[in-house]
């Protein structure tokens, strides 16, 4: 037997074995791997490596495996049975034509690869009717010319199918750059690392959102008129939400039950340099009958925002409970442009620092500069520049802080470097075995 033919054997196996939550699903296909094509494309293998009968290519009677290969469907709506698009492989939707996957989708708990779908201009349907764990996929939605569309739990268009769960999404990344997400289910859970970045594009959960383990991310930018509804509750406790401010302010997360963000991290900045004041904006709304629970949350300005932001209860304002927040007092800004980020050094050797700064109200009046936690330096007077010697090997994150005369600090973005070569750091004791440590406070450090 050919080592080709083994190792098409082995991954059949392995997909046969994970694929046993759809056993009564008799037909399976995989791509084979390495290819690229259109869906309609003969690279289509049946379960004993036997070519399909013509035309060539699964219909909606197959569970379809892509593994290490490029799919694209331009040419033909598609109906499957169940998916599986793993080991880098990626499927591309375009052309305005639909995916439809009536059961699972990366639905192998074991595994540890990532597949990509690629919805420039088309349609996909994650029905999910079995209410399978999805693993490991990420989605990019739409381009800066294309809409294309996600509907998680029914299908794109339906005004009344609604599932009774769509189930959890797991280590799942959604990218929604323009055109629509939907959840067309009573309630999806989140968890292990799910991530969704929304720009200004329509997002709409008919049901509840979930994030019982804390750790799913929700970016929201706002860029643009697009509206996020979630008819049920919003239960985003532990969790990220991420929402960049602009000159349009952020689009309006409006939820119909409670908005439950105890213990999250709300952090606001903006998109880009502002010089004035910014308004305040709603940020999350609630009918009056129902709950913002903000016990525990931390609000924060991003990177160099600009602003200290504050987050408040604006309660009752025509029958709705608003989050609303408002930048307070300018930060001074500052970024450093010396050394250049990922730069590298040999060791030992000493790293001339230099930054630019940006006085929105007052004056600046010292720079302090850090390498990780530690402060290796402050300067009082423009231009700022301060020259960190002696640096040993090793890797270190940057930053430059700026105070002003109101006692405002700003942070710059953190820029890394790298100290290569064998100088061992003079301040640090190798011991070896079996020695006996003593501390002595008496003794000179």
């Amino acid at each position: 037997m050919s080592l080709t033919r083994l190792v098409s054997l082995v991954l059949v196996c392995i997909f046969l074995t994970a694929s046993s939550v759809l056993a009564d699903d008799p037909l399976n296909a995989h791509w084979s791997p390495g290819e690229i094509g259109d869906w309609t494309a003969t690279n289509w293998l049946g379960i004993g490596d036997s070519t399909l009968p013509a035309p060539g290519y699964p219909t909606s009677d197959y569970t379809v495996d892509i593994c290490a290969g490029f799919v694209s469907i331009v040419s033909q709506d598609v109906s499957v049975v169940a998916l599986w698009v793993a080991d880098e492989s990626v499927l591309t939707v375009a052309n305005g034509k639909t995916l439809t996957v009536v059961n699972g989708a990366n639905f192998h708990p074991g595994s540890r690869s990532v597949g990509h779908v690629f919805i420039p201009d088309g349609h996909v349907n994650l029905r999910n009717t079995r209410v399978l764990e999805v693993h490991g996929l990420s989605f990019d939605i739409g381009t800066n010319s294309t809409a294309g569309y996600l509907d998680l739990g029914s299908e794109w268009g339906s005004t009344n199918a609604i599932a009774e769960s769509f189930g959890i999404l797991n280590g799942v990344r959604i990218n929604l750059a323009n055109g629509g997400l939907r959840v067309d289910a009573s309630n999806i859970t989140m968890r292990s690392g799910t991530a969704i970045r929304n720009s200004g594009q329509e997002m709409t959960f008919r049901g509840d959102w979930l994030n019982p383990d804390g750790t799913t991310t929700f970016f929201v930018d706002g860029n643009g008129p697009g509206t996020i509804d979630i008819a049920g509750n919003f239960s985003f406790g532990g969790c990220a939400l991420n929402a960049m401010v602009d000159t349009d302010g952020v689009s309006l997360i409006r939820v119909g039950g409670d908005a439950m963000l105890s213990n999250a991290t709300l952090t606001v900045g903006c998109s880009d340099a502002l010089t004035g004041t910014a308004a305040s904006y709603d940020l999350i709304r609630v009918p009056a009958g129902k709950t913002i629970y903000t016990n525990g949350m931390i609000c924060c300005v991003a990177s160099n925002g600009g602003f200290l932001y504050t987050a408040a209860i604006d309660e009752d304002r025509d029958g709705y409970d608003y989050l609303v927040i408002t930048p307070g007092r300018f930060l001074p800004g500052v970024t450093l442009t010396n050394p250049a980020n990922e730069s590298f050094f040999s060791a030992v050797t000493d790293i001339p620092l230099g930054v630019t700064t940006f006085a929105r109200s007052g004056f600046i009046t010292n720079i302090a500069f850090y390498a990780d936690t530690n402060k290796i330096g402050e300067v009082a007077d423009a231009p700022y520049s301060f020259i960190w010697t002696n640096v040993y090997a090793g890797y270190y994150e940057l930053k430059a802080v700026a105070a002003d005369d109101d006692g405002n600090r700003g942070e710059s973005p953190v820029v890394g470097i790298n100290v290569q070569g064998a100088g061992a750091d003079g301040r640090k004791v190798f011991i070896t075995g079996g020695a006996v440590i003593r501390y002595d406070p008496g003794c000179a450090q």
